[in-house]
């Protein structure tokens, strides 16, 4: 009775009650399947295709895309005849050929055709119809090339990249290079396009004090290790931080960011795809820029204390992790920090952390090195993103999760800073050798040095410094 009711009243409605109407028809689709009915099944798809038919508007595709995930599902669905699935998909074909004609105004808004096209693609993957998947993806990416000519770089660069990401998915390597090249040219523009947005945060003489203060107590080398240990941001604290910032700002979720770095796109940031650790090393990363000043006014304190190199270096030489082969290396690249000599403290400490971080994974039990990916039997060193993932982190207790997504935030990954491969790879400008990044380096430096075979003894640690304020 339900199922028959159903299918009379959706031919009773024009379209203005479509909410109910287009609800009760996947109802009585899916009661029909549930009970085995195979006539009342064929009835309800032939509802569903009369309804869409009378109702739906080619510039709305909520009003009929519907019809093809119901009809047409990636698991189990209705037994439609040859006829009406012929049927539909070339309703579908139809749709989507307009859509993707160079005078259609959907070129303006390519959402559309990726959307009908998607569906069709994904059919015709099921049906190992490749050749025809490999066509609709094309025009997909066509449409989406169009698009990126309109308007401001910021967004062709974007549609470029979708395009790019339609084109690699078909198969279709040159034309994915190729759009790949035009956004590479536009990045450029498209950053110089964007505004800066600023917020001022007033700290008082005293707070500052009172934390350098409270930095200082017990002497210069309790201090170092207070320095050490206090800018390596608790991820207890981050994620209670973004529970707050959730509850309150709903609306930021709505809109997904891109992280644009050296003329491209280097990071979506809503997409965690593979990714387990990037929407942490974000949120981390984003917390380290507010704590910047407060490890700026440590370090100036600390130096204004009358902390040398050698106290850099005696720090240092208490953790295996640097090798008695490396304090040179190391006191270089210290004293270039503090001579100002940015350039090279960046380019001497960075693979000095790098080498110590894979020594600890070597004295912890693990392999350092790993087979190379020509599978000739030739082994090589794991790069430092292996060597800080999850599974293969050596530092255990209570701030080791703490440490690994630190040095993952500053150094190795996308989503945050990514100095060590930045720096590796040329991308880095002069004026990008600031004090700032130096201290970051110096900081990361003397974090890795906390890593001990046991953890430091009461009378080093000098009790714990308060959170700085951001």
């Amino acid at each position: 009775m339900a199922i028959d009711n159903y299918i009379k009243a959706s031919r009773l409605d024009d379209g203005s009650a479509w909410n109910d109407t287009h609800e009760n028809l996947g109802r009585a689709l899916e009661l029909a399947i549930s009970v085995n009915d195979a006539t009342r099944t064929h009835d309800a798809v032939t509802a569903n295709l009369e309804y869409v038919d009378r109702t739906s508007d080619d510039d709305k595709i909520g009003t009929y895309c519907y019809l093809f995930d119901r009809l047409l599902p990636a698991k189990r669905g209705p037994a439609l005849t040859e006829a009406q699935e012929l049927q539909l998909v070339e309703r579908f074909e139809s749709k989507f050929a307009a859509m993707i004609a160079p005078d259609s105004n959907w070129h303006a808004e390519p959402h559309g055709p990726q959307a009908v096209g998607g569906l069709l693609a994904a059919y015709y993957k099921r049906r190992g119809r490749l050749t025809d998947r490999t066509r609709v993806l094309r025009g997909i990416a066509e449409t989406q090339e169009r698009r990126a000519t309109i308007g401001v770089p910021l967004m062709g660069v974007l549609f470029l990249d979708a395009a790019r990401r339609t084109y690699q998915d078909a198969g279709l390597r040159e034309e994915a290079e190729r759009v790949q090249r035009q956004a590479q040219m536009l990045g450029p523009e498209a950053i110089k396009g964007m505004e800066a947005t600023t917020a001022e945060v007033e700290v008082t003489h005293e707070s500052r004090d009172q934390f350098l203060a409270e930095i200082m107590k017990g002497g210069l080398a309790t201090a170092i290790v207070r320095f050490a240990r206090c800018f390596v941001p608790r991820q207890s604290e981050i994620i209670k931080r973004m529970e707050e910032r959730d509850r309150r700002f709903i609306a930021h979720k709505l809109f997904p960011m891109i992280k644009m770095r050296h003329g491209h796109i280097v990071a979506h940031m809503g997409d965690e795809t593979g990714d387990p650790d990037g929407k942490m090393v974000h949120e981390t990363a984003n917390l380290l820029q507010f704590r910047g000043p407060w490890m700026a006014w440590t370090l100036q304190r600390l130096i204004r204390e009358g902390f040398t190199t050698a106290q850099a270096l005696k720090f240092v030489k208490r953790t295996p992790t640097f090798e008695e082969d490396r304090p040179l290396l190391v006191e270089r690249g210290v004293e270039a920090h503090l001579r100002g000599d940015y350039v090279q403290a960046a380019h001497v400490l960075i693979p000095q952390i790098e080498r110590a971080i894979r020594t600890g994974t070597f004295l912890s039990g693990k392999p350092s090195n790993t087979a190379h990916r020509t599978g000739r039997g030739v082994m090589q060193f794991k790069n430092l993103n292996d060597l800080l993932q999850r599974e293969g982190w050596s530092v255990r207790g209570a701030r080791g999760e703490d440490l690994r997504m630190y040095l993952m935030a500053t150094l190795a990954h996308p989503k945050g800073m990514n100095i060590r491969n930045d720096v590796a790879h040329g991308l880095l400008t002069d004026s990008d050798f600031n004090l700032a990044l130096s201290e970051r380096i110096l900081h990361v430096l003397f974090a890795v040095a906390l890593i001990r075979p046991k953890p430091i003894s009461p009378p080093d640690s000098g009790g714990g410094p308060p959170e700085p304020t951001s």
